[in-house]
């Protein structure tokens, strides 16, 4: 587990009350690796990121969740912890964006197309009632993996900041290497996370 500890900013304005931000990225040649094969290499896109209901466009990126967790759930089985097929609770994630306390930030192509996504939950620390959030999934399709995914995490970062948030818990799952990327942009390990499986032991 891995922890931002961000500076105490004014008082909360609440996910609800805070207006969307919007960031344009222009993606540069230079993220392409003179080790990609050109015929591989993706298209230049135009990035937009932008807070949206995570209620309301659940049905668009359902396909993005799904492809996210098969990935999470095969690098799961490799390392022997067996997960179940998915099936998410609609009615807790839907109740959680209505109620303000989801945060659901979405990239999309200059088509409106959506490629990655990151949710976040918010929350109060049950110890010192500081605001806190949680991140509970950050996904980008594989053919726009080009730094898209660090541009999204620092608009999220910028949003979660204005709203009041003082800390920021993310955990690499899906691809353990991205701890070394989160760590430069500040990221700090704060804990181990352990998992106990009681039908291996």
């Amino acid at each position: 587990m891995i922890r931002l500890l961000t500076s105490s900013s004014p008082a909360d304005s609440g996910m609800l009350g805070h207006p969307p931000m919007a960031l344009d990225y222009s993606e540069t040649q230079d993220v392409i690796t003179a080790s990609t094969p050109p015929a591989r290499r993706p298209a230049a896109h135009r990035y937009s990121i932008t807070a949206e209901r995570a209620d309301l466009n659940y049905e668009e990126l359902s396909a993005l969740y799904r492809q996210h967790y098969a990935e999470m759930k095969a690098r799961f089985e490799k390392d022997g912890l067996r997960i179940g097929e998915y099936n998410p609770r609609l009615d807790v994630y839907y109740a959680a964006a209505e109620g303000g306390w989801l945060k659901n930030f979405v990239a999309r192509t200059e088509t409106g197309e959506a490629v990655g996504y990151l949710n976040v939950y918010l929350t109060n620390d049950m110890h010192n009632n500081d605001r806190i959030a949680m991140e509970d999934a950050v996904y980008i399709l594989p053919e726009h993996r080009n730094g898209l995914g660090i541009r999204i995490v620092k608009h999220a970062l910028e949003e979660l900041r204005a709203c009041g948030v003082k800390r920021v818990t993310i955990t690499p799952v899906t691809d353990l290497r991205v701890a070394k990327i989160w760590r430069r942009m500040g990221f700090r390990d704060v804990a181990v996370q352990m998992t106990y499986d009681f039908e291996e032991n």
